[in-house]
């Protein structure tokens, strides 16, 4: 962890915290990764804003991670975050390219969201497919997806393995096929909402994406497992986030079916500036 403090007559009245690259290993096949820092906050008094203070805090953290051979600096936040348009001036200010949307998100209380009308259909599993509790995933069907993952056959970020000490076995759900587990809903307990559960990686083998409609299949059974699970009480919230880039008919399903019963729609946002070294 890194900070850098601006200070006026001895008093603190802005801050700057990043991420800091971890030292290279030696013969480490990816050592380019150890020269990325991350933006974790920037704070500036009110009195003390509009100022230029957060725009010489970033700039100056910049010039440092530089001199220490950091190749790029990144960030993440959300529209949600109440100072997120400052942000992005600030950004832009100092010359950081345009940030990214990654993903679309939306919370809701499970109770309005199992009011849309889809979720009212009879849902089976198509032909020739069986819908499992996560909690019954087998050993070696275990074993054969994290060889998946570790491989890369399964892209970064969708493992159904993240996080799991977080994972609500009884809620997340898989399908198989043939014998094979080719889709999942892997819903956790929120660390961060504590009032939540994440229904964070759903994932379905690209032969199958679009004719067998396993992805609302596999949603609409998580969310009528949390809807009548005990854990409802503690957790009565949904999040539910779609990456930006996938393809418009799920990007308007989500859109269309999920977020208008949802109280809270927002976008998660990333940038990157390469740092001159």
């Amino acid at each position: 962890m890194g900070a850098l403090v601006a200070r006026t007559g001895g008093v603190p009245v802005g801050l700057v915290l990043a991420q800091l690259p971890l030292p290279t290993v030696a013969n480490e096949d990816d050592p380019e990764r150890h020269k990325t820092a991350r933006l974790l906050s920037v704070f500036v008094v009110p009195a003390w804003q509009r100022h230029r203070v957060a725009t010489r805090l970033l700039r100056s953290l910049e010039e440092a991670l530089s001199k220490r051979t950091c190749a790029r600096l990144t960030t993440g936040y959300t529209t949600r975050m109440p100072a997120w348009q400052p942000l992005e001036k600030l950004l832009a200010a100092c010359r950081w390219p345009a940030p990214e949307t990654t993903l679309l998100m939306s919370m809701g209380l499970v109770d309005q969201v199992m009011n849309a009308p889809w979720l009212a259909a009879p849902r089976e599993a198509p032909a020739g497919f069986e819908l499992f509790e996560w909690s019954q995933l087998g050993i070696e069907e275990r074993a054969q997806l994290q060889r998946e993952v570790e491989g890369g056959e399964i892209p970064e970020g969708l493992s159904p393995f993240d996080d799991e000490e977080f994972i609500e076995a009884a809620i997340s759900v898989g399908v198989r096929y043939n014998g094979e587990v080719v889709a999942w809903m892997i819903v956790t307990c929120s660390p961060f909402i504590v009032d939540a559960l994440c229904y964070r990686s759903q994932y379905v083998r690209p032969q199958l994406r679009f004719a067998q409609a396993l992805g609302p299949l596999m949603l609409a059974e998580a969310l009528c497992r949390h809807a009548a699970s005990p854990i409802k009480e503690a957790r009565p919230v949904g999040v539910f986030g779609i990456p930006f880039k996938s393809a418009t008919k799920m990007i308007n399903f989500f859109r269309k079916r999920l977020a208008p019963y949802c109280f809270s729609t927002y976008e998660s946002r990333a940038d990157c500036k390469t740092l001159v070294i």
